[in-house]
């Protein structure tokens, strides 16, 4: 998957988790772990904030093409700052859904979970979507696709802090 560059703050916030070529592998890792988690969907890995539109760096699946049609649900994701779910988008309320999709946008299934950084600021999502509706998340489901979000930042916080010289994790969240 190519990492989608949309500007100059964009490349910067790529180049600062090292996010640039095979070093993208770990994010690739994520999202593939992330499809196992909902037989048969497909997973992104972006960068984001809030108001910003996510830079997608990893995604793995059978619809793993149609990941753009994702962007706005992870900026959602990063301005809701907690999981979503929406199992089938066509019959989500006109506000869910205008605000998560496309109006007639071929993704019906979306669920996901923000990532955060070291001062608990929202960097990334992880989002699983599939052109099928889904059922709502199981509450284990749902558990382990937060803490596989978690672990997706706890990563990015120590790829920056690689960048920056810092080892440890620990350094890292004392250091912000």
């Amino acid at each position: 998957m190519q990492i989608d560059l949309h500007d100059a703050s964009s490349l910067a916030q790529i180049w600062e988790y090292g996010l640039l070529g095979a070093s993208a592998d770990g994010a690739d890792a994520f999202a593939r772990r992330a499809v196992r988690l909902v037989p048969g969907v497909s997973a992104a890995l972006a960068l984001t904030t809030v108001g910003e539109r996510p830079w997608i760096v990893a995604a793995a699946g059978r619809a793993e093409a149609r990941v753009r049609e994702a962007a706005p649900f992870m900026t959602r994701l990063a301005e809701a700052r907690r999981a979503l779910v929406v199992p089938d988008v066509a019959i989500a309320s006109a506000s869910v859904s205008r605000t998560t999709v496309r109006p007639r946008a071929a993704l019906r299934f979306l669920a996901g979970a923000p990532l955060f950084d070291e001062r608990a600021a929202v960097v990334g999502a992880l989002c699983l979507f599939d052109e099928r509706p889904g059922a709502p998340l199981a509450p284990d489901t749902a558990d382990a696709l937060c803490a596989l979000a978690k672990e997706a930042g706890d990563w990015l916080i120590r790829r920056r802090a690689e960048r920056r010289g810092l080892v440890d994790i620990g350094v890292a969240r004392a250091a912000a």
